[in-house]
């Protein structure tokens, strides 16, 4: 067992939220996004996912909801820094969430919240494609998901675990900008509303086999490199040595 593991989660967690206090609220000092969209209703383009059935969709579902009316409420403005958990708030039931399928270590495990990973995956895309810029992503640590089942191409995915890992966003346009959700019974619709024209950016994505995972490196049109990405991979997986996806 693991030093770490002997601390109760609880406290690991007040620790990393304290952490993460010091060095974003009082070191990097950025300007969070807290006020309403005040009917920013500006369509610039959207993104539709399916959402497909798995164990515990209709917590699933209700946690998208739940999450998805919270940020399509947040407008940010120019400078504003978007926070996917400043804004939708712990994962709990308290907060209204439920238990869900996470990716934790590596796994698929219980627990409240669970399914958000989309929605963030869904806004960080959004984000991506607007040329916004990212000051914090993560992603999953394994690909489970082969080209069929994704939910987004792979080297777009934005894992989020509380206190622990954000999706973080700075609005670098000279206007307003808000995401928009709307969660179906089975898909979710993700818009960029902006008080100026902002243009879906197209993307692409070279897929990359290595010893011990796949290594994913995006770019945009112009060649300019916006993201990389390492995934372990599940020991059958079984992919061709160099694939591109384009969006």
């Amino acid at each position: 067992m693991k030093l770490r593991e002997l601390v109760p989660k609880r406290l690991r967690l007040r620790y990393q939220l304290v952490r993460r206090y010091w060095k974003y609220d009082l070191l990097a000092d950025w300007r969070y996004a807290n006020g309403p969209h005040w009917n920013l209703d500006r369509p610039q383009f959207s993104i539709e996912l399916a959402i497909r059935e798995s164990p515990l969709y209709e917590n699933k579902v209700h946690n998208l909801r739940l999450a998805s009316r919270r940020i399509s409420g947040l407008l940010i403005r120019p400078e504003e820094v978007f926070s996917f958990w400043r804004t939708i708030g712990p994962p709990t039931a308290r907060n209204g969430f439920r238990k869900g399928r996470n990716l934790i270590g590596g796994v698929l495990l219980e627990d409240y919240g669970g399914g958000l990973c989309q929605l963030s995956g869904l806004t960080y895309y959004l984000a991506l494609k607007a040329d916004l810029h990212i000051l914090e992503r993560w992603n999953h640590s394994v690909d489970i998901y082969d080209e069929a089942s994704r939910f987004t191409p792979l080297g777009t995915d934005a894992a989020v675990a509380y206190g622990y890992k954000d999706l973080q966003v700075r609005n670098n346009r000279p206007y307003p900008i808000r995401f928009g959700i709307e969660v179906r019974e089975q898909s979710i619709i993700g818009t960029l509303h902006s008080e100026g024209p902002i243009e879906e950016g197209r993307l692409h994505f070279t897929i990359r086999e290595e010893a011990t995972g796949l290594r994913v490196t995006g770019y945009r049109a112009d060649g300019e490199q916006i993201n990389e990405s390492v995934y372990a991979k599940p020991p059958e997986t079984d992919r061709s040595n160099t694939s591109i996806i384009r969006t």
